[in-house]
C-alpha cells in the first residue's frame, strides 16, 4: 500500500484534478488510478451522481467489468453493490465477497474476494461512492480511512467543479434572458415579441420547446412557438388552469396530460410523453395575460430556471398590457378622427361619405405597395382628414355651386395648409400632417401649396391624391353624374406621370380591377 508519502501523493492527485476540465471521462482515469495506488486496489468503480439525490449514477469501471458492459448511466437499484454502497451510512468493507448478500457471478468470475466502499460525500452534498476491489486477499486495516479520504477528498474535487459550471450556467442563463427580455421590448410587433420569450424560454430552461399561451374570452390561443413540436389549432383552444390566477409556476409531471386538458395536439417533432412540463404565468401585476409553457428537457426540474422563467414572463406580460393600452389609444385616436371627418362632411354636403371611401382605397393601395403597418397607419388617417381645412373656409364658398372667383380659389387652395396646421397640433396625427399638406401635389410640379413634384412629395401623400382624383371621378356631384368604371380608369391612365404617381396609378388600378372582378363573380 506504500508509505505516508506515497498516501499524501496519492490524495494529491486527486485534489489536482480540480484543474482538470470538469468532464467525468476525462477525471475518472486519474482518480481511479489514485485510489487504486493508495489502498493497493486491483481494481475501482467511481459511481457519480448526476444531479443531487438522483437515482441514476455515471459509473467508470477500471480493472473488473460491471454485469453491464459498458460504463455509462446506471440505476443505483439495478447493482446490488452499488445501491449496499450507496445504503450504507459509511465505510463499507467486504473481506468475504463470495459470501456476502450483495455478490454477484460476474464479479466472483474475474476473481473478485474483497471490496471497500466509501460514500462521495462533501458535507451534505452526497455525490455517489467509491469502490475498490482485490482478488487475492483482503485489503489492509487503514484502508478503509485511506479510501474514506480519497472519497472525501475526490467529493471537493466535483463539489468545485459543480460550484464552477452552476456559476458558468447562471452567467449564460443571465445573459441569454438578458438577449431575450432585449428581444422582446424591442419587438417590431406582438407576435415577434411573443416568439422572443418563447425561444428565450428554451434557451434559459434548457427546454425541448417552449409556447405562449395567451387567454382569450372563450378559451386561449397558441399566440407563438418554437419548433412544430404543437400541432394545429392554434386558436379556439381551450381555458388555461384557473389556478393560474395565483402567479406561482405549476409543474405537470407528464405533458401530453396537459396538452390534452388544453386542446393542443402535438405535432410531428417528436414524443412529449413522460416529459416534465411548467406552466409560468404571464402577468403584470395582478392581471393574468396567459402562460408561459415550458417542455423540459431533464427528467427534473432545476429549481433556477424559475426565476428566470419568471422574468421572461414578466417582460411579457408588461409588453402584452402596453400592447393593450397601445390598442386603447388607437381606439381614441380613431374616434377622434372620425369625429374630425363627421364635422367636416357635416360642414361639406358635397364631400359626405367621401373622405371614409378615399381612406378605405388609400389604405388598400397601401396594402398593395407594402407599406409597413405604421405607415398604414398614418395614410388612414391622412385620408380620412385630408380636406380638414375646409372647416376654415366660409361656407358660401364650399357650397357655391357656380365658378368660383380668384379669391375664392385662393380660400379653398389654403385648405391643405391650415389642415396640416390643425393636425400637427395632435401628436399621434404629426405624421399624417404632411401628408395633408401635399394632397393636392401634382407629379409634374403643378399643384399646390408648394409646387412639388415626382418623389419629393411624400408617398402617403401621392397615393391620397390618387385615391382622392378615383372617388370624385366615381361619385355623382351636382354639377355632374359619376364616370363609368372604364372611363375613370382611362382618365387615371392619362395622368399616370403628369399629375399622378404612375406607381401608384399602377397600384391603384390593380385594387379597382380586382374589386369590380369580385364584384362582377357575385353578381354573376
Amino acid at each position: 500500500m506504500g508509505s505516508a508519502a506515497e498516501h499524501v501523493a496519492a490524495l494529491q492527485r486527486i485534489a489536482g484534478l480540480v484543474d482538470v476540465p470538469a468532464v467525468f471521462p476525462q477525471l475518472a482515469p486519474e482518480a481511479s488510478a489514485a485510489v487504486r495506488a493508495l489502498v493497493g486496489a486491483d481494481a475501482v468503480w467511481i459511481c457519480v451522481r448526476r444531479r443531487r439525490n438522483a437515482d441514476l449514477v455515471l459509473r467508470f469501471a477500471d480493472g473488473v467489468e460491471p454485469r453491464q458492459a459498458v460504463s455509462g448511466d446506471l440505476p443505483i437499484a439495478a447493482d446490488p453493490l452499488v445501491e449496499a454502497a450507496t445504503l450504507a451510512a459509511g465505510p463499507l468493507r467486504i473481506d468475504d465477497y463470495v459470501a456476502h448478500a450483495a455478490s454477484e457471478p460476474h464479479l466472483r468470475a474475474q476473481g473478485v474476494r474483497a471490496v471497500l466502499t466509501a460514500p462521495v460525500t462533501a458535507g451534505a452534498l452526497d455525490h455517489g461512492v467509491l469502490i475498490a476491489f482485490r482478488r487475492a486477499r483482503t485489503f489492509a486495516p487503514n484502508a478503509e480511512a485511506l479510501l474514506a479520504q480519497a472519497a472525501q477528498t475526490l467529493a471537493l474535487v466535483l463539489a468545485t467543479h459543480d460550484a464552477r459550471r452552476a456559476h458558468g450556467e447562471a452567467l449564460a442563463r443571465e445573459q441569454l434572458l438578458a438577449r431575450a427580455t432585449n428581444a422582446t421590448a424591442a419587438a417590431p410587433d406582438l407576435h415577434a415579441a411573443m416568439h422572443h420569450t418563447a425561444a428565450g424560454a428554451v434557451g434559459v430552461a434548457d427546454a425541448v420547446f417552449a409556447a405562449v399561451l395567451l387567454e382569450e374570452s372563450t378559451g386561449s390561443r397558441l399566440a407563438a412557438a418554437t419548433g412544430d413540436h404543437l400541432g394545429l389549432p392554434r386558436g379556439g383552444l381551450r381555458a388555461l388552469p384557473a389556478t393560474l390566477v395565483r402567479g406561482r409556476p405549476q409543474v405537470y409531471m407528464d405533458a401530453v396530460g396537459l396538452l390534452a386538458q388544453l386542446g393542443i395536439r402535438t405535432g410531428a417533432a417528436g414524443d412529449v410523453r413522460g416529459r416534465l412540463c411548467v406552466l409560468q404565468p404571464i402577468a403584470d401585476g395582478p392581471e393574468v395575460f396567459g402562460a408561459l409553457l415550458v417542455l423540459l428537457a431533464a427528467d427534473a426540474p432545476d429549481p433556477s430556471i424559475f426565476g428566470s422563467l419568471e422574468t421572461l414572463a414578466g417582460n411579457a406580460g408588461g409588453v402584452l398590457r402596453r400592447a393593450r393600452l397601445h390598442t386603447e389609444i388607437e381606439r381614441a385616436y380613431l374616434s377622434t378622427v372620425t369625429a374630425l371627418a363627421n364635422a367636416l362632411e357635416a360642414k361639406d354636403l358635397q364631400t359626405h361619405e367621401h373622405a371614409s371611401a378615399t381612406s378605405r382605397l388609400a389604405v388598400a393601395v397601401g396594402t398593395e405597395l407594402h407599406l409597413a403597418p405604421g405607415e398604414l397607419r398614418d395614410l388612414e388617417f391622412a385620408a380620412v382628414l385630408h380636406d380638414v381645412g375646409k372647416i376654415a373656409i366660409p361656407d358660401e364658398i364650399l357650397s357655391r355651386r357656380g365658378p368660383l372667383s380668384d379669391e375664392e380659389w385662393a380660400y379653398v387652395r389654403d385648405h391643405t395648409v391650415i389642415g396640416e396646421r390643425i393636425l400637427r397640433g395632435i401628436p399621434f396625427l404629426r405624421s399624417a400632417a404632411s401628408a395633408v399638406r401635399s394632397a393636392h401635389e401634382r407629379w409634374d410640379g403643378g399643384g399646390y401649396p408648394d409646387g412639388l413634384a415626382g418623389e419629393a412629395i411624400p408617398l402617403l401623400a401621392r397615393i391620397v391624391f390618387a385615391c382622392d382624383t378615383w372617388d370624385v371621378m366615381t361619385s355623382d356631384r351636382p354639377y355632374r353624374d359619376a364616370l363609368t368604371a372604364d372611363e375613370a380608369e382611362r382618365r387615371l391612365e392619362a395622368e399616370a406621370g403628369h399629375q399622378l404617381d404612375p406607381q401608384v396609378v399602377g397600384a391603384l388600378l390593380s385594387v379597382v380591377r380586382r374589386r369590380r372582378g369580385a364584384q362582377e363573380r357575385i353578381a354573376a
